[in-house]
């Protein structure tokens, strides 16, 4: 089975391991179920979805089309959008959508709009991808990566997702 990709997840998961790693060291005692649906309701570097997704998916808003069967995270993320693009109209009504959408999107995100299960999988996928560690041994890669932040370019190089025991 294939699994889909879309163009900014390399950069939404580096960011929700950042942010876990934040909570990790912010809650040292706290349960790793916990510390994910603590991480996801965090807010992120900007809306995970493509200007053309997005787009179209707000044009369709904007005339009062339904998605009946969009998830309940994303219809939040698009909501919000949606919210945001009409204030942004009201600032540059000679926009069009998409330049509006695209706009919108660059800005932060008030959460990663993920289910706690979908973090834990996207963490766990880093964690198979680079070997296993313990949690205590998570904890204190967490730490270290926070408190010396300039050693480290991205995340993914090196091995934050192993830390999770199943």
């Amino acid at each position: 089975m294939t699994r889909s990709t879309f163009e900014y997840e390399e950069e939404r998961n580096e960011n929700l391991l950042r942010a876990f790693y934040e909570r990790c060291k912010a809650t040292p005692s706290a349960q790793v179920s916990t510390i994910i649906s603590d991480t996801v309701g965090m807010p992120s570097d900007r809306f995970y979805v493509s200007d053309e997704r997005a787009a179209r998916v707000i044009n369709a808003l904007l005339q009062s089309r339904e998605y009946p069967k969009m998830l309940p995270t994303h219809r939040q993320m698009y909501a919000e959008i949606l919210r945001r693009v009409i204030e942004l109209r009201e600032v540059h009504p000679h926009w069009c959508v998409m330049q509006l959408v695209r706009q919108v999107l660059r800005t932060p995100a008030p959460q990663f709009y993920l289910t706690p299960s979908s973090a834990y999988t996207i963490i766990q996928r880093h964690r198979h991808r680079r070997g296993r560690r313990t949690e205590e041994q998570m904890r204190r890669r967490a730490a270290h990566i926070i408190s010396e932040p300039a050693h480290y370019t991205s995340v993914a190089s090196h091995d934050a997702e192993s830390v999770i025991a199943p």
